[in-house]
C-alpha cells in the first residue's frame, strides 16, 4: 500500500507541474486566438484521447513531459490562417511562449503561501555567533538581520549556504540591519575539518517566523519563491563553474524516486506532514521547471523568445526552416540528455 502511495504522489508531483506549464501555453494561446490543435500529459503513444471542439486531449505513456501543439506552430511557411501561431504579433507569440515558465512560477507562489502558513519561514536573523570564529571577531552579534554579504541582497537564513556554496572561502563584507541601523563587517571563512567546508561562524533560529499579517504573507512567500529561483540559477552557475559531476544531476528517474523515497519516510508522520512535504517539492521542481525553461537553449521556451526577441530586433521573422531545423535539433539533444541522465539514475538506484 505505502509503495502505490508513494509512486502516485510522485507521479501526481511530477505530472501537475508539467501539466500547469503547458496549460499556461494553452490559456495564452486562447486569449490570443490561436488554435490548439492537442493538449497532451506525457509523452510516446497515446493511452486516450477525448476530443473537444477544437482541442484535443490526450493523456500519453510516459510522465516525462507534455505539450500544447498549436496550429502552424511548425511550419515552414508563414499562414495566412487568422487562428495561426505562426500569423500572430511577435509580442502575442511571445505572451504565449513566456506562459508556460510563468504559470510555474505563479504555481510556485501559491504553494509558498500554503507552506509559510502552516511552517513559517527562515528569516535571515542570527541567533548565535560562534566564539573564536569569523563572524564574533568581525562584530556580528545575535539579532543582527543579514542584508547583504558582497552586495547579494539577503532575505532567508538559507541564503546564506547558499551564497557559500558559490564563493567558499572568498573575502566577505557582510552588511546588517542592527535596531535599524545598517552596519557593515568584513571577514574571510574559515576552514572546518569538522564540517568539511568554510563557515563563518554564526547559527540561525531553530524556530520558523510566522506571518502576522496579509503583507507579512506576501513578503515571505516572496522570499520563497525568490529563495527557489535562486537556488536553481546558482545550480546552473555552479555545474557551468566546472563542477558538474553525475552525481549533481538528477532526470525523471532520480526525480520520481527522491519523492517516492522522501514520502515513503514521510507517512508515518500524519496526512498533514505528508501534503507538506509533497507541497515543498512542488515548489522545488515547479521552480525548477520554470527557470530551466527560460535557458536560451533550442526547442526550449527560452530559446523559442530568443527568435522571437531577433525577429522583434531586426523586424522579420527568422527563416522558419532554419528555426524549425534549430528547434528540432535542440529537441534531438534534449531528449539524448534525458535519456543519458535517466540511464545513470538507474545504475545510481541499481
Amino acid at each position: 500500500m505505502i509503495t502505490i502511495i508513494k509512486i502516485l504522489a510522485a507521479l501526481v508531483i511530477f505530472g501537475l507541474i508539467i501539466l500547469i506549464h503547458e496549460l499556461g501555453h494553452f490559456v495564452a494561446a486562447k486569449a490570443c486566438g490561436v488554435n490548439v490543435i492537442e493538449f497532451s500529459l506525457g509523452m510516446g503513444p497515446r493511452l486516450f484521447t477525448i476530443h473537444g471542439k477544437e482541442t484535443d486531449y490526450s493523456l500519453k505513456l510516459f510522465p516525462i513531459g507534455g505539450s500544447c501543439e498549436m496550429k502552424g506552430e511548425i511550419d515552414d511557411e508563414e499562414s495566412v490562417d487568422s487562428d495561426s501561431f505562426q500569423n500572430k504579433k511577435p509580442s502575442q507569440r511571445f505572451i504565449i511562449i513566456l506562459a508556460g515558465p510563468l504559470f510555474n512560477f505563479i504555481l510556485s507562489f501559491i504553494v509558498a503561501i500554503i507552506l509559510c502558513l502552516n511552517l513559517g519561514t527562515d528569516l535571515s536573523v542570527i541567533a548565535d555567533v560562534v566564539p573564536g570564529m569569523p563572524a564574533q571577531e568581525a562584530g556580528l552579534l545575535p539579532g543582527d538581520e543579514i542584508l547583504n554579504i558582497n552586495g547579494r541582497t539577503i532575505k532567508l537564513y538559507r541564503e546564506i549556504s547558499l551564497f557559500n556554496m558559490l564563493h567558499e572561502s572568498e573575502p566577505q563584507r557582510i552588511t546588517v540591519n542592527r535596531n535599524g541601523e545598517k552596519l557593515s563587517y568584513d571577514l574571510i571563512p574559515e576552514y572546518s575539518d569538522e564540517y568539511g567546508r568554510y563557515m563563518i561562524g554564526i547559527t540561525g533560529s531553530a524556530e520558523n517566523t510566522f506571518p502576522e499579517s496579509i503583507s507579512d504573507l506576501i513578503r515571505y512567500s516572496y522570499y520563497e519563491l525568490r529563495y527557489n529561483v535562486l537556488l536553481a540559477v546558482d545550480s546552473l552557475v555552479y555545474l557551468i563553474n566546472g563542477h558538474f559531476s553525475p552525481d549533481n544531476v538528477m532526470g525523471p528517474v532520480g526525480i520520481i524516486s527522491t519523492i517516492s523515497d522522501t514520502v515513503e519516510q514521510t507517512i508515518p508522520y500524519g496526512l498533514k506532514i505528508l501534503l507538506l512535504t509533497v507541497a515543498d517539492f512542488i515548489l522545488l521542481f515547479s521552480t525548477n521547471v520554470g527557470v530551466l525553461n527560460l535557458i536560451p537553449f533550442p526547442a526550449l521556451d527560452g530559446g523559442r523568445l530568443l527568435l522571437i526577441i531577433i525577429e522583434m530586433i531586426i523586424g522579420k521573422p527568422v527563416n522558419r526552416k532554419l528555426e524549425n531545423y534549430i528547434n528540432f535539433a535542440g529537441f534531438v539533444i534534449l531528449m539524448l540528455l534525458i535519456l543519458v541522465i535517466s540511464l545513470n539514475d538507474i545504475g545510481r538506484l541499481i
